[in-house]
């Protein structure tokens, strides 16, 4: 019985996973650009230091950049 209970969870949070994939894959774009080892470990440091996520400055950065005129 736990066996069954085990699987069910187990397929469940693979077919969620997959929806979620399926979600991000239609809505978002992905944009990759490449940092020096150096400047990426500083970014990430001050990020926890700040207690933000990585890409919480990055959105705001695009942000600016799509409202400046």
């Amino acid at each position: 019985m736990a066996d069954q209970k085990e699987s069910k969870r187990k397929t469940k949070t693979q077919t969620s996973s997959e929806v979620k994939q399926r979600y991000n894959k239609k809505t978002y774009t992905r944009i990759a650009f490449d940092l020096r080892k150096e400047k990426a470990e500083a970014y990430k440091t001050k990020c926890k230091e700040k207690n933000i996520s990585y890409s919480e400055p990055l959105h705001q950065a695009v942000d600016k950049f799509l409202n400046d005129k």
